[in-house]
């Protein structure tokens, strides 16, 4: 059984380690006209990860959004650390309050899910980004963890007209316009989209994606709707 200094110790290391962490970054931080990172913010930045992780496996949530603040600080511009701290806020972090509070009513853990799956998108799309892989991940975060079809459906198009975007992208944003019942508008980006999909790409699919378009032709045509 782990004392209660142990115990204490535990609790505390994420507090001595964000001290570190100030300290040292403080030390270290650009001057003007110098790099954006040092190599020190990229060791402390792996070495909170590691401390992380370890908060992760005992479900230690307090502990784990600190060590999340601290290597977020040190490494800014590392996607690793922002994609995979935002997955823990969305995924992991309202799971682990329905697993402490199995009595919670269904709509209070919905408001828990869709509020974690804001904060997480909130991280990923900090300032303007010009990241497709950032607003994919937002975009999954909404469909999966927020179970929000229509933000997802946005996000989608908006990561599938970044340059370097994932062709996936483009057709999941078509697919989910289907499933909110807005047939035509995703029939005008499938027409639209089509023209961007290299024939010599498999990844594009692009003849998935004109079956899909005369699929949707055929049932607007079917509902006596113009084409």
């Amino acid at each position: 059984m782990r004392s209660v200094r142990s115990e204490k110790r535990r609790r505390a290391a994420p507090v001595i380690l964000g001290a570190v962490c100030a300290i040292v970054l403080g030390l270290a931080a650009p001057r003007p006209g110098g790099a954006e990172e040092t190599w020190w913010g990229g060791m402390l930045a792996d070495v909170a990860w590691l401390r992380l992780s370890l908060a992760w496996e005992r479900r230690d949530e307090p502990a784990v959004r600190a060590l999340m603040r601290w290597t977020l600080a040190a490494a800014p511009k590392v996607d690793f650390f922002r994609l995979n701290a935002a997955r823990i806020i969305a995924y992991d972090l309202p799971a682990w309050r329905t697993l402490a509070e199995p009595e919670a009513p269904a709509a209070l853990v919905r408001r828990w899910r869709s509020a974690a799956a804001g904060e997480a998108a909130a991280l990923l799309l900090a300032g303007e980004t010009g990241d497709p892989a950032l607003w994919l991940e937002a975009a999954n975060i909404a469909l999966y963890a927020g179970g929000d079809r229509e933000l997802a459906a946005m996000r989608y198009r908006r990561a599938a007209e970044l340059p370097g975007a994932p062709w996936h992208a483009g057709r999941i944003h078509a697919q989910l316009l289907r499933e909110l019942g807005r047939d035509r508008e995703a029939l005008e980006w499938l027409r639209a989209w089509s023209l961007r999909l290299p024939a010599q790409d498999p990844a594009a699919q692009r003849e998935l994606v004109l079956a899909r378009i005369a699929e949707l032709e055929e049932a607007l045509r079917a509902r006596g709707e113009p084409l």
